[in-house]
């Protein structure tokens, strides 16, 4: 999901969101459906074209999931976790 938000910060069509995040099509449109519903993402129409763009609320979900990645990161290369 936070591949999606990062894909989608400047505005991206679904299409791009699939190759981009490598995702299927059926996976895309689940994924791009939660996270619309969930405020992280918002759609609009651009030249006739539906553009998926990140929300603040998207970003901060983001920076939130790289904090864990972070931590994880640190956690395994010994570094003492409390």
């Amino acid at each position: 999901m936070a591949e999606i938000i990062a894909i989608a910060m400047k505005g991206a069509a679904k299409t791009q969101i699939m190759y981009k995040a490598n995702l299927s099509f059926g996976q895309v449109k689940w994924y791009l459906a939660f996270l619309l519903e969930h405020g992280l993402l918002e759609k609009s129409v651009q030249g006739g074209r539906v553009i998926y763009k990140s929300t603040a609320r998207g970003m901060a979900f983001m920076e939130r999931q790289q904090r864990v990645v972070d931590l994880l990161n640190e956690d395994q290369h010994g570094t003492s976790v409390v």
